[in-house]
């Protein structure tokens, strides 16, 4: 039967008269009907992949479809974003975005390989975390006034691990209130630079709190020891933390939750959505309650 364009038309608009369904462009389908990709721009084992393994596995139980997780670390985060931003844009590769792939990567790079506000739709943010003051045991500072003693009495003899934009701004953030000159040691992961600074190489990290936690109860608690609950106001007061972390209200943390691909259709991020007060009431998140992160 040869089929020409006008008994299409005409199909299609009798079709429409009887009330019945219209065809469909493939991603009109039920969501989801395939598993479904989060790209970790971080390392493994990083707070944002805690939080993206908590995630996927809710989603999971709730979407029932696979969830992967699939790290792509480098470049404080641009090679993974990037990676999704040019995924197919069908709604099935997501994003675990933070402030650092967000916002504090355009303010330090002068050219970044995506553009947030245009390739990607925010679905939702899961949880906030606060960034750790962590330094080596060998550091003749107990408190964080010590260590700004011994880093203006010393200086050039400390350095600080970075593996993210939002680590740096702790950083440097630090060392202008405290009026102090730590230098910055760039790495690709948090955990290979805190591992380094519990071996000494490096003397301070400003990591999330979920990683320092991880870190001290899986057994470094001699060799690596929380400063700070959050890096902030070297000398300000604040309320006291577990194992003797000091407070302060100045903070510098970070944010994190899954973005889609901001050419795919609205359905896949209006069903992710819905999900949303599901998903981060009912879901752990990477243990975030135990972390110290919490939910938005």
């Amino acid at each position: 039967m040869k089929i020409n364009r006008r008994s299409t038309l005409a199909g299609a608009i009798a079709a429409s008269a009887a009330g019945l369904p219209l065809p469909k462009a493939a991603f009109a389908q039920a969501f989801p009907n395939k598993p479904i990709k989060i790209v970790v721009p971080f390392a493994a084992g990083s707070a944002t992949d805690l939080t993206a393994r908590g995630l996927g596995a809710k989603l999971q139980d709730i979407l029932k479809q696979p969830v992967v997780i699939e790290n792509k670390p480098g470049a404080s985060g641009q090679l993974g974003a990037s990676a999704v931003a040019t995924a197919p844009a069908d709604g099935y590769t997501l994003m675990m975005g933070t402030n650092t792939t967000n916002a504090a990567n355009g303010a330090l790079f002068k050219k970044l390989s995506y553009d947030i506000d245009k390739d990607f739709a925010p679905i939702m943010r899961c949880v906030m975390g606060v960034n750790a003051l962590v330094v080596n045991n060998d550091v003749p500072a107990r408190t964080t006034a010590e260590l700004v003693d011994y880093a203006k009495k010393n200086p050039g003899k400390l350095n600080y691990a970075e593996a993210s934009a939002s680590q740096r701004l702790s950083g440097e953030m630090f060392n202008k209130l405290a009026g102090v000159k730590i230098e910055r040691v760039p790495y690709k992961a948090s955990p290979q630079a805190l591992g380094d600074v519990a071996s000494g190489q490096v003397q301070v990290m400003f990591p999330d709190l979920p990683q320092a936690l991880t870190q001290i109860e899986a057994g470094l608690a001699g060799r690596v020891r929380a400063g700070r609950h959050a890096q902030g106001r070297p000398e300000g007061a604040g309320r006291r933390h577990r194992r003797g972390a000091e407070g302060s209200r100045d903070r510098q943390g970070d944010d994190a939750g899954p973005h889609g691909n901001r050419a795919a259709p609205a359905r896949p991020v209006r069903r992710l959505r819905e999900e949303r007060d599901r998903v981060v009431d009912e879901g752990d998140q990477g243990g975030r309650h135990r972390a110290g992160v919490s939910r938005t």
